[in-house]
């Protein structure tokens, strides 16, 4: 029953990746980062597609959706689970080995695919050495003066209090939408009990596995402080008077990349 106000934040989903790509880009620019580097070199170990053996997979495939990977083996893991133990076969949680096509290569088609984030912020972490929802504190909301994160727990209490629940009508992704049924809360339900960090955060190295706290999607952010990116991203990549982006940074963000 709480009014929505300017000052509420919501899980914005899959916006999160523009902010997550912003976020990797500065790394780039800060030569930290390359988008035609192979990812193994990041991660420590050995990122193919076992159909495609001989084809690196890379930051630049990754952000476009042409990696191979797919979302058919899932895209988030507790902690302490190592995306090595999903993605290298052999590992753990391997199993069949449906995260990778069996039809199209790196660089061949176009997939949408929520796990390459995963793999995006785990780099991310590996490159930095921080936590992916602390890096993309200090690299985008801070410079930005924005009240936002890819975790609940980290939160100030005053955005918390503002946090909005979300609801859809059906209880678990497998039912099917019930109009006449309830609402029920589907994510961000903090009524009961405030939000806890992901199992496993404080023992955790950065680097092994950043899916719990959401590149993908599960950033939170309130609409004034989106139009704030909205303006910086429209003002060449400035931010009253900093430069967060290089204004042909932008320009590869928002060119194409696969036909």
């Amino acid at each position: 029953d709480l009014p929505a106000t300017p000052d509420t934040l919501y899980r914005i989903a899959s916006i999160s990746k523009m902010m997550t790509t912003l976020g990797l880009m500065r790394l780039v620019e800060q030569g930290r980062a390359d988008l035609d580097a192979d990812v193994s070199g990041y991660l420590g170990y050995s990122v193919r597609n076992p159909h495609f053996p001989l084809r690196p997979v890379t930051l630049r495939t990754l952000l476009t959706h042409t990696s191979s990977l797919r979302d058919d083996a899932g895209y988030s893991w507790q902690l302490p689970v190592s995306l090595q133990d999903v993605l290298v076969p052999g590992g753990a949680l391997y199993g069949e080995g449906k995260m990778w096509s069996d039809r199209a290569g790196p660089g061949d088609y176009f997939t949408y695919c929520n796990l390459g984030w995963g793999v995006i912020g785990t780099v991310m972490e590996r490159i930095s050495g921080e936590r992916f929802d602390l890096l993309m504190e200090r690299l985008l909301f801070q410079p930005l003066g924005i009240q936002a994160g890819y975790n609940p727990a980290g939160l100030a209490p005053a955005a918390l209090g503002n946090l909005a629940t979300l609801y859809r009508k059906r209880t678990v992704d497998t039912e099917i939408w019930n109009a006449a049924g309830p609402w029920n809360p589907q994510v961000d339900d903090y009524s009961a009990k405030p939000p806890v960090q992901p199992v496993g955060t404080a023992t955790a190295r950065p680097g092994s596995n950043a899916t719990p706290f959401s590149p993908t999607g599960g950033l939170r952010i309130s609409a004034p402080d989106m139009g704030v990116v909205m303006r910086m991203l429209m003002n060449g990549g400035v931010h009253g008077n900093t430069r967060l982006l290089q204004r042909t940074t932008l320009e590869r963000m928002f060119a194409r990349q696969w036909t």
